[in-house]
């Protein structure tokens, strides 16, 4: 009987935290805004009705990527050399590199990011709790991930007008590399035993076990981002349209914010999107959507700290 009770409870207290999180409604926001060109950097911590709560000053440039981890944030950029570690409002690690960050992907026992060493050729870093790899790979090495103990890195080789899929081990040295029909990836994501990259134009679309590769149009030229919403993918490009596609990458809804999108972000099922100031007369927002019955609806949209001179918003993260 007691363990019967006990299981109910359990259920009962999980049946909470879901509904929690699926109802809830506000959400601290982390920015960073950035100079390029000094050693100037915020790390403003808001709730999304624009409280301030915290704002830590950094002493670096470049600033343009944040990864938040339980409650670590990790700060890296592609206009400086330097990788922050912040924690409790403080900026806790950093670590100097001879170049600028292209990309960082960060899982919980391994960090990979890419170093732009120069054009032509770039250098992958592997990073555990131990030790620290690096690999120098031709082209310019624009997006990567990990799957099934496999590193997956996409080059675009601009000297040679082509681009390149590097497979290698957790060691970084290359077991296969792949020769891709498109090019200009910002983002790829893993999708049980396959990767969907987000080239100009199309998806491609490899088969990481037979290597097969296919390529799937979409009805616009420069995704960026692509994200697993209510088991839909979501697809946002530079230009402001946010796209809805089912698992064969068929088109089913889609909104047009006529705004260029800097980082799209989901939680909770729902999604939220950076649209920074661009031309005069804008503002910095982060405007809200989610999905109901297959279509993104607009939910809210939050007006955010502006750029200054020196100061400009590059990216945000939510807890």
């Amino acid at each position: 009987m007691k363990k019967i009770i006990l299981i109910v409870i359990s259920i009962f207290l999980l049946s909470i935290a879901f509904y929690i999180s699926e109802n809830k409604s506000k959400y601290d926001i982390g920015l960073i805004y950035t100079n390029s060109m000094e050693p100037k950097s915020e790390l403003i911590r808001y709730d999304l009705e624009n409280k301030s709560k915290e704002k830590l000053s950094i002493d670096a440039q470049g600033l343009t990527n944040v990864v938040k981890k339980e409650n670590k944030i990790l700060l890296t950029g592609n206009h400086g050399n330097i990788h922050v570690e912040v924690t409790n409002n403080k900026k806790i690690a950093q670590n100097d590199y001879d170049f600028p960050t292209n990309f960082f992907k960060e899982w919980e026992n391994v960090k990979i990011f890419s170093l732009n060493k120069e054009l032509e050729k770039n250098i992958l870093v592997v990073k555990t709790k131990d030790e620290e790899k690096k690999k120098e790979l031709e082209g310019f090495l624009r997006t990567g991930t990990i799957h099934n103990n496999q590193i997956y890195v996409f080059a675009d080789l601009v000297h040679k007008k082509s681009s390149i899929l590097y497979i290698l081990d957790m060691e970084g040295e290359i077991k296969k590399q792949i020769e891709l029909d498109y090019h200009f990836a910002d983002d790829m994501l893993v999708i049980k035993d396959e990767l969907a990259i987000l080239t100009k134009e199309k998806i491609t679309y490899l088969n990481t076990s037979t290597h097969k590769i296919n390529y799937i149009k979409l009805p616009f030229e420069d995704p960026v981002h692509i994200n697993l919403v209510d088991e839909k993918f979501l697809i946002t490009s530079s230009d402001g349209v946010l796209g809805l596609f089912n698992e064969k990458f068929e088109l089913i809804n889609s909104i047009d914010t006529k705004r260029f999108i800097m980082k799209t972000r989901v939680k909770d099922n729902k999604i939220f999107i950076l649209l920074p100031q661009i031309e005069a007369g804008q503002d910095n927002n982060i405007a809200q959507y989610s999905l109901s019955k297959d279509k993104i609806k607009f939910t809210k949209k939050y007006k955010i700290p502006d750029n200054t001179e020196e100061l400009l918003v590059q990216d945000f993260y939510l807890e």
